[in-house]
């Protein structure tokens, strides 16, 4: 099943709003258009669409001004790089993962299962985590749910070759908002990256 069949509706919003700040389409300090307006192109509800705007306000990307509306934050006054972890208990497409990655000038650390990833992430510069799904000692679902209990503002991006696995966090809490789907191509390992260094710069700030 294609992944946007999986996908939480306020999911697809988060990112298609996301990525539209990334690449300049909402400038800062501009003004996103009416809710309405938004809910009628997404073809949902007004309370869908608060929920990914919300979603983006939390991440510091947007802000809610009584009277005026929703506007993009400005980026951050500085944008450094974290660490990213590969997380995958396949050697060769983690080496695929950071070739990608490290060719982007990341530092990248490597994990084979969930367990070793919780662990890394403990380090306050890992920022960014591709997380596989299916893995031994602890899967990409566990792995997620430890990662959002736990104090890391690390940004998890779930990587995996079985979306309809993904049916088992689709909760409010663990919901992975950037997904990418085996076998990615290196460029959409690049704008997941991008997407990635986007949240984390928003998380870094607040």
């Amino acid at each position: 099943m294609p992944l946007e069949e999986i996908m939480p509706r306020y999911a697809r919003i988060y990112q298609t709003l996301q990525d539209r700040i990334r690449r300049g389409s909402y400038p800062a300090g501009s003004r996103l258009p009416a809710q309405q307006e938004l809910a009628i192109e997404f073809g949902v509800n007004i309370g869908t669409l608060r929920h990914a705007i919300d979603l983006l306000a939390r991440e510091g990307m947007l802000q809610t001004r009584p009277g005026i509306g929703t506007i993009v934050s400005d980026p951050p006054a500085t944008s450094s790089r974290p660490k990213v972890v590969v997380c995958d208990d396949d050697a060769e497409y983690r080496q695929l993962l950071r070739e990608v990655v490290e060719g982007d000038g990341y530092e990248v650390l490597e994990a084979a299962d969930g367990l070793q990833a919780v662990e890394q992430a403990r380090d306050s510069n890992v920022g960014i985590i591709f997380l596989d799904l299916r893995m031994p000692r602890m899967n990409g679902v566990e792995a997620r749910k430890k990662l959002a209990e736990s104090t890391s503002k690390a940004v998890v991006i779930m990587v995996t070759a079985y979306p309809d696995d993904l049916r088992e966090v689709l909760d409010y809490q663990t919901w992975p908002l950037l997904v990418i789907r085996k076998p990615a191509t290196p460029q959409q390992v690049r704008d997941a990256l991008r997407m990635g260094q986007l949240a984390w710069d928003a998380r870094a700030t607040r």
